[in-house]
């Protein structure tokens, strides 16, 4: 399958943002890597947040598992953006884009990156494989929307694609009431994601990298990630069309404040489960079968 279509079906798995968006304006965080530099604490909770410490770890694997099928909304805005360099893109419901030396220029351009009004602008070199990120949003109406700035590569073929950044900042507008919104801040660094068709069947992605995070009301985190070992593999038959989890591969979660905290998850062969470990401080916090559905809602 192609790595685009495949993308496009995991749109809806982000943790970072559900699938809506907004008008963001002026209620993003202007500091979104100082703020999470500033709260490095590991599975720590914050003094401010609800929950437990089981809900930050469920929301760390939600995190960390829709990086590795998919940095949201990244791969998505990645490939659309390499359609624009092509001349094969569109705002089929309003606004405007402008491709000129170089430069993307995005003016509330609708009908293009899915459901969402893309505003922003973004630099492209290495003939169409960099992509820097400059005050980039995707936005909704129902008023959440996230904020992109750095810089990430892309190198695609009929049967693979690759994905990669140094640094990416994702500062976004949650809603999580009535009205009500959360300004959640992500760092991605040191992130690499390979996708390749392994079949004509299965394609397998491979991901690593690290995350940090701030503003969640489960509270903040700092991890690193490992799905080289053990890639997913994703059955992409068109007869599959209700499932796309993986039916093997793994993935392995650690605490970069703390050796002790780490966390484990393998795709059983139903293509609808996985085996869940968590362990905080040595002592087993989490370990059963989970679904994939309840980290992908």
């Amino acid at each position: 399958m192609n790595p685009k279509i495949l993308a496009t079906i995991f749109i809806c798995s982000s943790f970072l943002v559900g699938c809506g968006g907004g008008d963001g304006g002026d209620q993003y965080s202007t500091s979104p890597e100082d703020t999470v530099e500033q709260n490095n604490l590991g599975w720590k909770k914050t003094t401010n947040t609800s929950g437990t410490t089981e809900d930050l770890v469920n929301d760390i694997t939600g995190v960390v598992f829709s990086h590795t099928v998919d940095v949201p909304f990244i791969d998505t805005v990645l490939l659309n953006a390499s359609d624009i360099v092509t001349n094969d893109a569109e705002c089929s419901d309003g606004g405007s884009y402008s491709y000129s030396s170089n430069v993307i220029q995005l003016n509330n351009c609708k009908g293009w990156f899915s459901a969402y009004t893309a505003n922003g602008r973004i630099d492209v070199a290495s003939n169409g494989t960099v992509y820097t990120f400059k005050d980039f949003e995707l936005a909704s109406s129902n008023g959440e929307a996230l904020l992109l700035n750095g810089t990430a590569k892309l190198k695609l073929t009929d049967t693979a694609a690759s994905f990669s950044t140094d640094e990416l900042d994702i500062d976004t507008l949650q809603l999580v009431a009535s009205n009500q919104f959360d300004n959640v801040l992500y760092e991605i660094t040191n992130y690499s994601s390979q996708w390749k068709s392994v079949s004509s069947r299965a394609t397998s992605i491979a991901t690593k990298g690290r995350i940090a995070s701030a503003g969640n009301d489960e509270g903040d985190f700092n991890v690193s990630y490992d799905g080289t070992r053990a890639p997913f593999i994703f059955d992409v038959s068109d007869d599959n069309v209700e499932s796309y989890y993986p039916y093997t591969g793994g993935l392995s979660i650690q605490d970069r404040s703390n050796a002790k905290n780490w966390i484990t998850i393998v795709a059983n062969n139903d293509e609808a489960s996985f085996q869940y470990k968590a362990v905080e401080n040595d002592k087993v916090l989490i370990n059963k079968n989970a679904l994939w559905v309840a980290f992908s809602e």
